[in-house]
């Protein structure tokens, strides 16, 4: 306990450069250990797949926003894997340093508006605490989505107490850049919008109506890529594959809000724990209570991002409500700080425990993702575990079939085919294999072969092998000879090995 008293007493002493400095050494430490031990998700699959096609393959520049995604993202995890050569460390490692991104937002947002004690402790709170761990060490939008939300927030009151129009700026790039990211963002610009319309309207002051016209112009230009693409417009009603669309909220669906509500709360209390969320509770209080304009456009902020997970999304997951959670760190930390100001007895224990919970969890994730899934899942409904570990959208499985594929790869090319489909394992072998010199993926569907019933034999001068996830197998059934499962954790799914049937007669269809 002494020692932990030590340490947690020299943080706060430190010089500002050196606070920023072992913060800096720490967030590495939690981000970079390990980072490729848990396996390829299923859609860190399809987007790591994605981003090499849009970066290497001319006419696929926009490819993601054919499936209503944005693409900035991608192409960035593009650019990187020329640099990087795994592709799963390479889609992690763009995630890391937009963690690192936002980790300095959130540092400079608390000292902006609280102070620098305050400033370390939301940091520290983010660095350690698994859930934002765990998505700064997964190739998702999330963390980038989050670091654009913290930094549009910073950019919005330095635009307010200046009177410069730089930060705005700067304000309308991050909002553009995080709508070029995950149209979600939008959340985060239209508080802000509706903010500078209050003060307005409030002030009537020409120079905040100027920066508003800028943040809307720069927006603008930031996201043009998007707005001039008809693909973009023609696509953007699919998000109501996961957003209500306006007739369904007319219908006011209460069911499906209480069951959000439920959720949320779930997802809130244990992943970022009860103390975090009750001392943000009494932080928001208080803070309403000073009737500082600054701290009712925060709080507003934050609310705005929660009520559009509970109320908008159909189903609320914690991937989506991760983004809009670090704010709530801020609230939580500055609420500490204000403990540790009238009885610093009390605010010890209060910081060790929060700070040894998180870590001892923290290393768990690292150490033993497994245990992490199994422990989490004993506390919530929503700890993820189906998805990471057991569910066919797991990676678990896919290291045998690359070591597979490498072995059978070595003394000569083979073609690896798999069902035209997104996900694991068909967009994890394209993510691995896509411009090898050694083994060619495909997709290999009877539904893209004219009369495909008629053949009776599949040929290639090359050695075939097809992936399926579980035993869907494309139409293939009577061509193929099952090699070997790997199972997933638990053995409800599995990833299969096949090899094109070549002793056969009939009616040939020869490929490559």
């Amino acid at each position: 306990m002494t020692g932990i008293k030590k340490y947690l007493t020299s943080i706060f002493s430190l010089s500002y450069k050196n606070t920023l400095i072992a913060l800096f050494v720490l967030f590495l430490l939690t981000r970079l250990i390990n980072i490729t031990t848990l396996p390829m998700f299923n859609d860190e699959a399809t987007y790591i797949d994605w981003s090499w096609r849009m970066v290497n393959l001319e006419g696929e520049f926009f490819h993601s926003v054919k499936h209503a995604k944005p693409p900035l993202f991608m192409w960035i995890v593009g650019l990187v894997r020329n640099v990087i050569t795994n592709p799963l460390l390479a889609g992690r490692i763009v995630s890391v340093m937009f963690g690192g991104i936002g980790t300095l937002g959130l540092y400079k947002l608390s000292k902006l508006l609280f102070n620098r004690k305050t400033a370390t402790l939301a940091s520290l709170f983010y660095i350690t605490i698994p859930i934002f761990v765990f998505f700064d060490r997964q190739a998702l939008m999330e963390t980038s989505i989050a670091a654009c939300g913290i930094w549009s927030f910073y950019f919005f009151i330095k635009t307010l107490n200046s009177k410069m129009h730089e930060f705005a700026i700067y304000l309308g790039i991050t909002l553009g850049v995080g709508y070029l990211i995950k149209t979600s963002a939008v959340v985060f610009a239209l508080p802000i919008f509706f903010f500078f319309v209050f003060e307005y309207v409030k002030h009537k002051d020409n120079f905040i109506k100027s920066n508003f016209f800028i943040v809307i112009f720069t927006f603008l230009t930031t996201t043009s890529p998007l707005l001039f693409s008809k693909t973009f417009w023609s696509t953007l009603s699919d998000n109501s594959r996961y957003i209500f669309t306006l007739s369904e909220l007319f219908k006011f669906p209460i069911q499906e809000w209480v069951r959000n509500i439920g959720i949320f709360l779930s997802i809130t209390f244990v992943y970022l724990n009860p103390l975090t969320m009750i001392l943000s509770i009494i932080a928001i209080y208080s803070l309403l209570r000073s009737k500082e304009k600054i701290y009712y456009y925060l709080i507003a902020f934050i609310f705005a991002g929660l009520f559009f997970n509970i109320f908008i999304d159909r189903v609320t997951i914690v991937r989506h409500i991760m983004p809009f959670l670090p704010l709530v760190l801020l609230l939580a930390a500055h609420q500490l700080n204000q403990v540790s100001k009238k009885n610093k007895i009390l605010a010890l224990p209060l910081t060790i425990g929060l700070l040894s919970i998180s870590l001892t969890t923290t290393f768990l994730l690292i150490s033993k993702p497994l245990t992490y899934f199994y422990t989490l899942n004993k506390l919530t409904k929503q700890s993820q575990k189906n998805d990471y570990v057991s569910n066919w959208s797991s990676g678990y499985g896919f290291s045998e079939v690359k070591k597979f594929i490498d072995s059978e790869s070595r003394l000569s090319p083979i073609v690896v085919g798999v069902r035209l489909d997104a996900g694991t394992p068909e967009n994890t072998v394209f993510a691995y294999y896509a411009g090898s010199k050694k083994v060619a993926p495909v997709y290999l569907d009877s539904r893209l072969i004219a009369n495909f019933s008629e053949y009776d034999c599949i040929k290639s001068k090359y050695p075939i092998y097809f992936i399926s996830r579980d035993n869907q197998l494309a139409g293939l059934n009577k061509h193929l000879i099952e090699i070997q499962r790997v199972y997933k954790p638990e053995n409800k799914n599995y990833i299969g090995i096949h090899k094109i049937n070549e002793n056969c007669d009939g009616n040939v269809l020869q490929l490559f």
